[in-house]
């Protein structure tokens, strides 16, 4: 069976993606948001940013999920070396990355393609987390001693901006009886 470092939280989300069915779509992000600009924040105007577009995605888009209230569909990125075999054993630590308010949507393949932006800050730079796992996967191999730890990244979207109602749905999920290791993880 193979071992994921995980949190309580990450846990959830992992339990989620295996015991619901869904469905995975590996489709492009382009020019997804483009009718919206140019937009005018604080007094500067935005015009669409090509860098926001990205082919040939790198992590999978999962629709089709209802879990809880809010949570719709989702971004999956597996490292190269995830399904390689003989690798069963091996452990891997999980980053869940929680958007913005301007990132919400109905977890459907063309609204997943909003995670990759937000408004704000990161509007110009363009800085979010499921942004960098497609522009480069190196920055989520690190190397921990003797072993090299690499991520799991899971994006997960969600349909309204509650953070309350969206903590409560994953804590309740969360099966009894789970051990979690000193170290704050799950074993899986």
């Amino acid at each position: 069976m193979r071992k994921i470092v995980l949190t309580a939280c990450s846990a959830i989300c992992l339990l989620f993606m295996v015991s619901i069915p869904f469905v995975a779509e590996a489709q492009d992000c382009v020019d997804y948001d483009k009718a919206r600009y140019p937009i005018t924040i604080d007094g500067k105007s935005y015009e669409w940013n090509p860098i926001w577009n990205f082919t040939n995605l790198k992590q999978i888009k999962r629709t089709g999920l209802n879990v809880g209230t809010y949570f719709k569909g989702l971004l999956e990125y597996l490292p190269a070396s995830y399904n390689a075999q003989g690798n069963e054993a091996k452990k891997y630590p999980v980053i869940i990355f929680f958007h913005g308010y301007a990132s919400r949507g109905t977890g459907s393949a063309a609204e997943l393609c909003k995670l990759f932006k937000d408004k704000g800050s990161d509007l110009a730079t363009h800085l979010s987390i499921p942004g960098r796992v497609e522009r480069s996967t190196s920055a989520f191999t690190q190397p921990s001693g003797e072993t090299t730890q690499e991520f799991i990244v899971i994006s997960p979207q969600f349909d309204q901006y509650a953070r309350t109602e969206q903590g409560n749905t994953v804590n309740d999920k969360f099966p009894s009886g789970n051990e979690v290791e000193e170290n704050g993880t799950s074993p899986m």
